[in-house]
């Protein structure tokens, strides 16, 4: 199959929806101190951005692409990859961000990107009895209030700096395709990266 651009912002959209849904919908569990729970759905919520990113950067960097568009279609189905490509948000809001507080975003993208694999198993503790250290743990003992607070923040942030991002990019699709079309996307995640950090140190 080939996606069209109206199918691709179509996918987006219903990503960024769907995001703040499962936001709204942990809050209520939260609320009710059912922690495990709600952070399994702040997790989902954070795969959701994800998607709608690389729904975004496909059409940005490689719309037209079928090889590209397969390994979307591949990427998109892997929790994983969705939860390293929601941290692209934080170089959204790292670069809006000042002082102590771009450091700690900055800090904090670069921890949870060398870390996704502790980040899935959290979500797969949050929902099932699990065997850790020779003993079998409830997800109410090892999901605590702190675990969802933490995550919370990211997801509410993440969901509304894509939403935005999403929001005033496709007011200037064309342009912006033309801007990227010859760059690719680890490249400039990466000259972004050394950006804000050289903008952080001065």
């Amino acid at each position: 199959m080939t996606l069209t651009k109206e199918e691709l912002i179509d996918g987006i959209n219903k990503s960024l929806i769907n995001s703040n849904q499962l936001i709204e919908e942990a809050k209520l569990l939260q609320l009710h101190k059912k922690y495990p729970r709600a952070y399994t759905l702040y997790q989902l919520s954070i795969e959701e951005v994800g998607k709608a990113l690389l729904l975004i950067e496909f059409l940005l960097f490689d719309f037209g692409n079928k090889e590209k568009e397969l390994e979307l279609l591949k990427n998109y189905r892997d929790h994983k990859i969705k939860t390293h490509r929601s941290t692209g948000a934080d170089y959204l809001l790292a670069y809006m961000a000042k002082g102590d507080l771009r450091k700690k975003i900055l800090d904090n993208l670069e921890s949870q990107s060398k870390n996704i694999h502790k980040i899935n198993d959290l979500k797969n503790y949050s929902l099932y009895t699990s065997f850790i250290d020779n003993k079998f743990v409830l997800p109410s003992q090892g999901i605590s209030l702190s675990h969802v607070e933490g995550i919370q923040f990211y997801a509410e942030i993440r969901q509304e700096a894509t939403q935005n991002f999403f929001e005033s990019s496709m007011e200037e699709f064309e342009n912006l395709s033309k801007f990227f079309k010859n760059i690719d996307i680890d490249t400039q995640i990466k000259f972004t990266k050394e950006l804000l950090n050289n903008l952080s140190e001065s």
